[in-house]
């Protein structure tokens, strides 16, 4: 019965180091990871920014923010998002000049993960803001390369993450992410059921606890700035036969 009961558990809450983040991205909690899922392996998913956390418009109002994905996989090595972002209380109208952000992200894997060394992975957010920019202030543009690689031991499994992220535009709006970011999960082989992630973004110190759920439902809660709750859920579903 033990036994049975275990495996169950395992089963509800098994763990996943290709997960995704608030962004939408594969990732650790805020930050993204070089891990790209498998080809065909796709999400749909939405996130919650705190207020305080998330300005469309660049006239100092700010509001909750409720971004939402999808995110598709291709031959194991790109990985292509959209994101919708909603600022909550906000009318969606012409009258109201209010419209919600919308971008497009592309990551490619330049190295694969080895016995000895990292995955590598390019990624950009926001293609208008490479290409000129917009008249909204964006608030999930960045360019970055970005190193992760998982050590595991009969105790536990330990993923790591570093990356620098750089301006590739003249815009007074600061990225995502700039300068080093780095971050950490940590998994129990005996408890695989949670993952702890602690991460630092460039700016500030974030903590979260990631689980999934019958291996499709990936749920993340945490605090940005170690004091600001938000959270995500994901849904995975395969497009290829693999």
């Amino acid at each position: 019965m033990k036994q049975t009961l275990l495996a169950l558990l395992f089963v509800l809450g098994s763990f996943h180091l290709s997960a995704q983040s608030l962004t939408g991205t594969n990732g650790l909690f805020k930050i993204p990871s070089a891990y790209v899922a498998p080809d065909g392996h796709s999400y749909i998913g939405a996130s919650f920014y705190p207020k305080g956390y998330y300005e469309l418009y660049g006239n100092g109002n700010r509001f909750t923010g409720m971004p939402t994905f999808i995110t598709l996989s291709f031959y194991d090595r790109v990985e292509f998002m959209f994101r919708y972002t909603h600022q909550l209380g906000q009318v969606v109208s012409f009258e109201t000049g209010y419209f919600p952000d919308r971008m497009f992200t592309v990551r490619y894997r330049l190295v694969n993960e080895g016995y000895n060394y990292p995955a590598i992975t390019i990624g950009l957010h926001d293609f208008s803001e490479a290409f000129g920019g917009t008249t909204v202030l964006p608030n999930f543009y960045a360019s970055y390369l970005v190193s992760s690689k998982t050590f595991e031991t009969p105790d536990l499994i330990f993923g790591t993450t570093l990356g620098y992220g750089f301006d590739l535009t003249d815009s007074y709006n600061p990225p995502l992410f700039e300068g080093f970011f780095t971050g950490v999960e940590v998994t129990f082989t005996h408890f695989p059921y949670v993952t702890l992630v602690a991460e630092y973004d460039s700016e500030s110190f974030n903590a979260a606890l990631k689980t999934t759920v019958l291996g499709h439902l990936h749920f993340a809660v945490g605090l940005l700035d170690m004091q600001a709750l938000s959270g995500f859920f994901t849904y995975r579903f395969n497009l290829s036969n693999r």
